[in-house]
């Protein structure tokens, strides 16, 4: 059954995602200027939907492992897929400077990488019935389509800021706010297992009618969070500087 779930989330993100490519790639310069403010950056739209489709490969198996509680294949992809592949295209390719070319390779070795590493292994083709891939396909969509909202509002505290601020500033100036969003989304990642093993052991507690014990236990751990993340704000406020200087050199220090 869960291997029907990943197919049917595949092909579902399959035909989201090309539809998404197709009207990108149908409209390049207005599709430029919507994401870039900048009509003459048009060569980028291909590569951006070429990874597009990469991350759709990575977001399927990466969620098919997760939800089998298979952490170590889950933060193999994601380690890979979203760190390891892009510094070593962005490294090898560096002396090209073709933003095209880093993108464009990137999404390929997350496609490859996907369906390596990350596909289901030893299930039988016959096993796998259409039928039920459908049933799935239907049942994912009356599940997800409700938390699309949440998805978009979370996505636009990182991707909204400089979207707009491209219209209005050149692209040297928007980069402190992609380093902002970069550094947030950094963040949300490093607590995600900690919400993946939340849910699960939430959802047994109240199985078994232990709800009492679930709010107390939640009301300690937002206590701590609380605590740790004023902590966590002060400490990033007064050594920003540092860290910038460090990690991207003295010429983004002023960002701090």
């Amino acid at each position: 059954e869960a291997v029907e779930y990943f197919w049917a989330a595949l092909i579902t993100d399959g035909l989201l995602v090309s539809v998404l490519a197709i009207i990108l790639l149908s409209q390049k310069s207005f599709s430029s200027y919507w994401l870039f403010g900048d009509r003459h950056l048009n060569e980028l739209i291909l590569p951006v939907a070429a990874w597009s489709v990469g991350y759709a490969f990575h977001g399927t198996t990466f969620g098919y492992h997760r939800g089998r509680l298979e952490m170590n294949a889950a933060n193999l992809l994601q380690i890979f897929n979203l760190a390891a592949f892009p510094f070593l295209t962005f490294g090898i390719l560096a002396h090209s400077r073709s933003i095209v070319a880093m993108l464009a390779w990137s999404g390929a070795l997350m496609v490859a990488f996907s369906i390596v590493y990350g596909f289901p292994r030893r299930v039988a083709i016959g096993s796998i019935k259409l039928a039920g891939i459908v049933h799935k396909a239907r049942k994912l969509l009356r599940y997800g389509i409700p938390r699309i909202p949440s998805q978009f509002g979370f996505m636009s505290l990182t991707a909204l800021g400089p979207i707009i601020a491209s219209h209005y500033l050149p692209l040297s100036e928007v980069t402190y706010l992609l380093l902002g969003g970069t550094l947030f989304t950094a963040f949300s990642l490093s607590v995600m297992p900690l919400s993946v093993i939340l849910l699960s052991k939430v959802s047994r507690m109240l199985s078994q009618d232990r709800g009492t014990e679930v709010c107390e236990r939640l009301q300690l751990m937002l206590t701590a969070i609380f605590h740790l993340t004023v902590f966590a704000t002060v400490l990033g406020l007064v050594f920003a500087d540092v860290g910038l200087r460090v990690w991207l050199g003295p010429a983004f220090a002023g960002g701090g």
